[in-house]
C-alpha cells in the first residue's frame, strides 16, 4: 500500500485526487463504486486500523508495565483489576481527549511531535543496546553463539516459505 502511494502520488495530484474515495467515485460507476468504497472502508478502516491499533496498544502496554514496574493486579475502587487493562484504558483515554480537543490539524501536529520523540528514543535505545552487547563484534559473536538459530538470523533473506511469498508476491 505504501509503495503504491509513493508510486502513484504524482498521478493522483495531477488528476486532482486527495483521497482514494474520490478516485473510486470517478473511476467506477454504480454498484461497483459502492462496493469498492465499502470494501476499502471496512477492510482498511476497520480491519487494518484495528490490527495496527492492537499492535500499538500491546506494545505500549508491555513498555509501560516494565518501565513503571506495575504489579500483576492493582486495587482500583475496591476491586483488583489487571494492571494491563488500566494501562490500556489510560492510553485510550489520553488519546481520545487530545484528539477531541485539538481536531484533525492538532492530531497531525501531535503525531509529528510524537514521531520525532519516538525516533529520537528508538535511536538512543539502539545505541544503548548496541553498546551493551559490544558493538559490531560483540553482537556478531552473541548471534553466532546461538548455533543454527544464529546462522538463520544472520541471513539477509528469510528461508523460502509462506512469509517470503506473502511479502514479495501477495502483498504488493
Amino acid at each position: 500500500m505504501a509503495v503504491a502511494t509513493v508510486w502513484f502520488f504524482r498521478l493522483w495530484r495531477r488528476a486532482g485526487y486527495v483521497t482514494q474515495m474520490e478516485f473510486y467515485r470517478d473511476r467506477y460507476v454504480g454498484w461497483r463504486a459502492d462496493f469498492a468504497r465499502l470494501f476499502d472502508t471496512v477492510f482498511y478502516g476497520i480491519g487494518i486500523g484495528a490490527a495496527w491499533a492492537a499492535i500499538g496498544l500491546v506494545g505500549m502496554k508491555k513498555i509501560v508495565s516494565v518501565i513503571l514496574d506495575l504489579p500483576e493486579t492493582v486495587q482500583f475502587l475496591g476491586m483488583g483489576l489487571p494492571s494491563d487493562i488500566l494501562v490500556v484504558l489510560a492510553m485510550v483515554t489520553i488519546a481520545l481527549v487530545y484528539s477531541a480537543a485539538s481536531g484533525v490539524h492538532g492530531v497531525v501536529w501531535t503525531d509529528m511531535v510524537e514521531f520525532a520523540i519516538a525516533m529520537v528514543c528508538s535511536i538512543g535505545l539502539t545505541l544503548i543496546v548496541y553498546g551493551v552487547v559490544g558493538w559490531n563484534t560483540g553482537l556478531h559473536d552473541k548471534i553466532q553463539g546461538l548455533g543454527a538459530r544464529g546462522d538463520e538470523l544472520m541471513k539477509l533473506t528469510p528461508a523460502f516459505g509462506i512469509v517470503l511469498l506473502y511479502y514479495f508476491f501477495i502483498h504488493p
